[in-house]
């Protein structure tokens, strides 16, 4: 995000108000009032910034995650790239909160399919993610979670055994490697390497699950 969205900002501006469409697949409801909020972030972007001004991208974020609960992508995806961009502009770009909203703009995208776009943006999020909490924090698994199944939607299995592979580590690490949650990943790890035309490694990893679920619940660490 950062100084990009204000670039963002004046081609979402200009798309709406010439085409009516957002690059989604969305037509633009209410173009005047969408008009009249991006102009306000670019005129408030442009001044002095202060925290209290946090509150506005956390309210910019909520109407976010509504629009796009009821699947209206165009509406979502501007209000995630304005919280972004305030929350960029005061925090900096290695501040969790911008991690977050770049995870949340990305599950925009790859609900309307840009998935190019997701992949960039989860990946964005991530590094942050893993530089503020370790490689080992429940949240940056959850974004390693997302940014495979991206993969996987891409086809790019290479890249999403491969976080599979990394998830697999820190779950063996934080959970102990007979952990069920280890036997459900492995057995989604062994249908990726399928995919990769992997079958030995796919058939030792379906073992391994299976062994670990066959084991008695009291010897489960």
């Amino acid at each position: 995000m950062g100084p990009s969205n204000v670039t963002m900002l004046d081609k979402g501006c200009r798309g709406v108000a010439v085409t009516g469409n957002d690059g989604l697949g969305n037509q633009a409801a209410g173009r005047p009032q969408l008009i009249g909020l991006l102009s306000k972030a670019q005129e408030t972007l442009a001044g002095d910034l202060v925290p209290e001004q946090l509150d506005l991208a956390s309210d910019l974020s909520g109407a976010a995650e509504r629009y796009h609960a009821r699947g209206q992508l165009e509406q979502a995806k501007l209000g995630y790239i304005l919280a972004g961009a305030l929350q960029e502009a005061i925090l900096g770009n290695e501040d969790l909160d911008v991690a977050l909203t770049q995870f949340n703009l990305a599950a925009v995208y790859e609900t309307a399919g840009r998935l190019d776009l997701a992949e960039q943006l989860y990946g964005n999020a991530l590094n942050i993610m893993e530089s503020q909490l370790g490689l080992d924090h429940p949240d940056v698994v959850v974004g390693l979670q997302s940014l495979a199944s991206c993969c996987v939607a891409q086809g790019n299995y290479a890249k999403a055994a491969s976080l599979h592979h990394i998830m697999l580590e820190i779950w063996e690490r934080t959970l102990g490697s007979d952990h069920p949650v280890i036997a459900a990943r492995l057995e989604r790890y062994a249908e990726i390497l399928c995919l990769l035309d992997r079958k030995e490694d796919a058939l030792k990893a379906q073992a391994r699950s299976e062994k670990i679920r066959s084991r008695p619940k009291d010897r489960i660490q």
